[in-house]
């Protein structure tokens, strides 16, 4: 199993929450689907993958940890 770190240190609507991503209240961009969409086929795959971005606490979505970039 490998470790996949990505870093989206900008997003165009502000942060991402968790909400966001279960509940589609926030559209996400088209690079910010391709990342989720490739990140979410790393953990598939058995990849440990963890995206830092730009929101209020760290959380588990889909296989992938997002955490806050300027924690």
């Amino acid at each position: 199993m490998s470790k996949i770190v990505h870093v989206m240190r900008f997003v165009a609507h502000g942060g991402l929450s968790p909400e966001h991503m279960t509940s589609g209240t926030r559209g996400l961009t088209g690079t910010e689907q391709t990342l989720i969409a490739f990140a979410e086929a790393s953990a598939n795959a058995g990849h440990r993958v963890i995206i830092y971005v730009p929101t209020p606490r760290s959380f588990l979505h889909n296989g992938v940890w997002y955490m806050d970039v300027d924690a």
